[in-house]
């Protein structure tokens, strides 16, 4: 499975929090249309009932948007990349209703796991930041991968 959350310019990340996985493909998060680039959910938060997974790794991926064409790329050449101080500052956090598991900081890039979730299981990741976090003054975005066993139940058609 995988996920990305916008980060616009201007946005202050300070004790803020965004929630991954809890939009379709196709669905609107940030103002943008989600593709399969984007994210790979087709039930904005829950596992399909015909699905389970183990999960044994979660992996993060940040960049700075610089825009595609030139007259882009010059109205941001004034932004920082805060790629790494969104690492710096940024930490994923497993929520499950009323429960949340630490998953570890941003900067680590990848953290083993070993969590199984069955089909029809209501689930989030978050991606939270602490007080001292920055104000982006460049797009960025933030993408995680889960990797794990994945098992379909298609059941027996007679």
């Amino acid at each position: 499975m995988w996920d990305t959350i916008f980060l616009p310019a201007g946005t202050s990340l300070a004790d803020k929090q965004f929630v991954y996985f809890d939009t379709p493909l196709g669905g609107k998060r940030n103002g943008r249309i989600l593709d399969i680039a984007d994210t790979n959910i087709r039930e904005g938060g829950r596992l399909p009932t015909n699905f389970s997974v183990r999960i044994t790794r979660v992996s993060s991926l940040i960049l700075a948007e610089v825009g595609v064409t030139p007259v882009e790329q010059l109205a941001l050449s004034a932004g920082k990349d805060s790629s790494s101080e969104i690492a710096a500052h940024g930490i994923l956090q497993w929520d499950f209703l009323q429960t949340r598991i630490e998953v570890g900081p941003l900067w680590l890039g990848t953290a083993s796991q070993d969590l199984s979730l069955e089909g029809g299981t209501t689930f989030s990741l978050l991606l939270r930041f602490g007080r001292r976090a920055p104000t982006l003054t460049l797009p960025h975005f933030v993408r995680v991968g889960v990797e794990g066993t994945y098992k379909n139940d298609l059941g027996q058609y007679g």
